[in-house]
């Protein structure tokens, strides 16, 4: 009679922890980011903020891991990753890298001989992937790719010019829209992860 109490006692307090939507997950978080010629990108803190904001979930930024293991070099080593990942004590590995950041001019709308549209826009490339220690896998491993528009001019056919200067952003404008950029990966990765890492 006693174990039959503790085992309903136990699922209990299961049903308890899922229903309420706690995790408990300890989630690793590496990111690689290209260095930014007009400022340094807070991408990295940015996202740490809102992915430790969900209930249930303690993040900790491999940059600034303080035990004695190091972490991986080769990120594509799922094993390397994995034993890394129980060495710590850690549910889940974490890997944004962002191959590529930049500014393109496009012709984005066109009539022939009367008008057509230029806009700036703002791209950041990479890729995704998530260890999951406790199924002893990889979960997930996707590209991305997020834009953002920036400044566009109409100009009659005859004119056609790509380097038109009102399409340029000056350093500051410049270091403003990367980090508006910055946000909307945050945004878009959020929704994307959230139930590979356990996020309700």
């Amino acid at each position: 009679m006693k174990y039959l109490m503790n085992t309903v006692l136990i699922f209990l307090v299961l049903v308890s922890s899922v229903m309420s939507g706690r995790t408990d997950s300890e989630i690793l978080l590496n990111v690689s980011y290209p260095e930014f010629a007009w400022a340094d990108s807070d991408f990295e803190n940015q996202f740490m903020r809102q992915l430790s904001r969900q209930k249930g979930v303690q993040i900790e930024l491999t940059s600034k891991h303080d035990r004695e293991l190091s972490f991986p070099e080769n990120i594509y080593d799922t094993d390397a990753l994995l034993d890394y990942g129980r060495e710590t004590g850690s549910n889940f590995i974490m890997l944004i890298n962002v191959e590529s950041k930049r500014l393109e001019r496009r012709k984005t709308f066109h009539i022939p001989a009367i008008i057509h549209k230029y806009e700036t826009i703002g791209i950041l490339e990479g890729e995704v992937r998530i260890i999951d220690i406790s199924r002893n896998k990889m979960v997930m491993a996707e590209s991305f790719k997020v834009e953002k528009n920036g400044p566009r001019i109409v100009q009659g056919s005859m004119d056609d010019e790509i380097s038109d200067p009102d399409l340029h952003l000056s350093a500051v404008q410049k270091v403003r829209f990367f980090n508006q950029l910055d946000q909307k990966l945050t945004e878009y990765l959020m929704k994307k992860t959230r139930r590979y890492l356990g996020i309700r």
